[in-house]
């Protein structure tokens, strides 16, 4: 085998090392873009209805009942009596460590 040979035969084997270490790190994307799709869906936020007898306005309607999206009575949250005489369902959020609640889409 002459050096030429060699040189192309030690060139051809890098491609093919980096053209493998290429295909490998495109999986490795690949399964991560799946699992925090995977991620996000466990951590969809369900919908929850906070039903009154009526409309806001002058009047408002008064408070009924927390709901599911399926209509069915849900305990969330814990009434507190604050000092100023008001009232309020203190209902806890999702927050991120780096900033606001999480959203409908998760982020």
């Amino acid at each position: 085998m002459t050096w030429d040979d060699k040189s192309a035969y030690v060139q051809d084997m890098e491609t093919r090392t980096a053209d493998r270490d290429y295909e490998a790190a495109e999986i490795r994307l690949e399964t991560a873009k799946a699992g925090l799709a995977r991620a996000r869906a466990r951590a969809a936020v369900a919908l929850v209805d906070i039903v009154f007898d009526g409309p806001p306005g002058a009047v408002p309607g008064r408070f009924v009942e927390v709901e599911n999206a399926e209509g069915r009575s849900i305990s969330l949250g814990e009434w507190i009596e604050r000092p100023d005489g008001y009232w309020v369902l203190r209902i806890p959020t999702i927050v991120r460590a780096d900033g606001p609640p999480i959203d409908e889409d998760g982020r």
